[in-house]
């Protein structure tokens, strides 16, 4: 990758680096979900997403507005072209890397902050290299409707909550009698007629799931070896200012719109708490 910006990237190029920004969330997902899970053992009690909490009981069209169209417009506005571009004169790697993690801890909780900040740092890597935000807006949009969006509308058409609910009763009523059971002929035949009447209701969301899961492991996996071969080839621009680390703190805290960010923060975690 030439290291000079103002680099347009076509669309086998945008794929390539959704397949890559697949994998980064994908692996920074199971991270944050093992540590959030260690911790919530530990104390009894995690950090989950407030966000998720809200735009899973909004209507479709206005989940897929918020997460797919004006969010991430508006973070990318405020992290790769308020944020990364001001770290810019002090190098790339600084400017990524600390725009992405402020990214991951704008989140609010630890269960997004790993993919969040992985994505963030691939995201401020894509505007530096093109100098152009609408490239990480897209990217932003594109991994959200395929890691976000398009599992919320499989659970939303394929079946209702109440179908869950019931599958979920049904496999627990007929494991309790299978285990209290001598033989399978013990097993009420009413329970077997409500398991396989639940599994109907279900069945098509959970074979689209399946198929969906495959599809985004094999993007997943796919953007790995994009990204090993790649490595090589990634490079970035020296500092053009001497890091100074009042003047980087000034920065950080005093551009426009990271104000905004910090206020943003704090709501989502306070959200988080209270939806808890």
């Amino acid at each position: 990758i030439e290291e000079r910006e103002n680099k347009k990237l076509g669309a086998s190029a945008l794929i390539l680096w959704l397949s890559v920004a697949a994998a980064a969330m994908l692996i920074g997902s199971r991270i944050g979900i093992t540590v959030n899970s260690l911790i919530e053992n530990a104390i009894g009690r995690g950090s989950h997403s407030a966000l998720d909490t809200i735009t899973n009981t909004l209507p479709l069209w206005l989940s897929f507005a918020l997460m797919v169209v004006i969010g991430p417009i508006m973070e990318e506005l405020l992290f790769r072209r308020g944020l990364t571009e001001s770290l810019r004169p002090w190098g790339w790697k600084l400017a990524v890397l600390l725009s992405g993690v402020l990214f991951g801890i704008y989140h609010g909780n630890l269960e997004q902050f790993f993919y969040a900040s992985f994505l963030g740092i691939l995201l401020g890597y894509v505007y530096l290299y093109t100098g152009k935000v609408r490239y990480s807006i897209f990217l932003h949009m594109a991994i959200n409707f395929v890691i976000g969006f398009i599992p919320t509308l499989i659970n939303r058409i394929a079946y209702t909550v109440e179908d869950a609910e019931r599958f979920n009763a049904a496999i627990e009523a007929y494991s309790a009698a299978a285990v209290n059971a001598a033989s399978p002929e013990e097993i009420p035949v009413e329970l077997m007629q409500e398991l396989f009447g639940a599994m109907a209701k279900v069945l098509p969301a959970m074979t689209l799931s399946m198929l969906y899961n495959g599809l985004v492991l094999g993007l997943a996996i796919a953007g790995i070896i994009v990204a090993i071969r790649m490595r090589r080839k990634v490079s970035f621009k020296a500092a053009e200012r001497r890091i100074d680390g009042k003047c980087i703190g000034d920065t950080v805290f005093l551009a426009p719109g990271i104000l905004l960010f910090f206020v943003m923060t704090i709501v989502i975690m306070v959200l988080g708490v209270v939806l808890a």
